[in-house]
């Protein structure tokens, strides 16, 4: 997908019932793990606020240590990053 001064691409996110990801309408959820799609709606539902990153990476990786839970986010940032 091609970044053009016409169209930028658009990110689409359904939140209620199965969580699915569009960008400029191509279907992209089954490029992304499960706790993508769960970072995506997080941060969607901040609306645009900040939050830390040691709190996301506790909300999805609680049952890990505050380094694995990071490293997992750092992780799962770089692959969104990628496939969007």
């Amino acid at each position: 997908m091609s970044l053009t001064a016409d169209r930028p691409p658009v990110l689409d996110l359904r939140l209620f019932g199965q969580v699915e990801v569009s960008v400029s309408g191509k279907n992209i959820t089954s490029l992304l793990p499960k706790r993508a799609l769960w970072l995506l709606a997080i941060l969607a539902l901040r609306e645009g606020k900040p939050v830390e990153r040691q709190s996301l990476a506790g909300m999805l990786w609680p049952e890990k240590t505050d380094e694995a839970a990071l490293h997992n986010l750092r992780q799962l940032l770089a692959h969104l990053r990628r496939t969007l």
